[in-house]
């Protein structure tokens, strides 16, 4: 199991949950993962056969010389666009993780704001019966009150992303209302 990790500051030592995840958990990351470690088995093996074709030359007809000129420009080729993909995979894996890692950190600091915002919401219109908001934000704190969300930090973003799209259909229905 791969584990992606973000730099460890100060800020980040007093919250555990904000330094890792585990990357098994996004089939589409482990893919990449995957991906990069065979790439670079692929280039390492391609540069391993350009040198044995370089090689030995000595006892090869005129056809297998010109043959093997060819496989080497074949394997140039087949490099360069390794190492283009190569490059583009560790890319989106850095910038899938660190985007990961910001959300975490934006989940950690903003929910429990986003906590008392909402119960601010449902104490003030518990008594509207067609107030769907009121329901919504019920919903997403029934779903969250059998999680451990200071250990299930998947279940945290979920609560935290459920809790900041119901309130910004409130803020977006209030300002419509003015």
């Amino acid at each position: 199991m791969k584990t992606i990790t973000k730099r460890n500051t100060t800020e980040n030592a007093l919250n555990f949950v904000n330094m890792h995840f585990e990357a098994d958990k996004f089939p589409h990351l482990n893919y990449v993962n995957t991906s990069i470690i065979n790439n670079e088995k692929y280039i390492a093996l391609l540069n391993e056969k350009k040198i044995l074709l370089s090689e030995n030359k000595v006892e090869k007809t005129k056809l297998e010389i010109v043959n093997d000129e060819i496989s080497l420009i074949e394997i140039d080729d087949k490099l360069s666009k390794l190492h283009k993909n190569l490059a583009e995979k560790v890319k989106y894996q850095k910038e899938f993780s660190e985007k990961l890692l910001e959300n975490i950190d934006e989940c950690n600091k903003g929910l429990p704001m986003l906590i008392s915002m909402s119960i601010e919401y449902i104490n003030l219109n518990v008594n509207n019966k067609k107030n769907e908001k009121v329901a919504d934000l019920l919903n997403a704190f029934n779903e969250a009150e059998n999680k451990d969300l200071n250990v299930d930090w998947e279940s945290r973003i979920v609560f935290y992303l459920s809790l900041k799209r119901i309130n910004k259909t409130i803020k977006k229905k209030s300002k419509n209302a003015e």
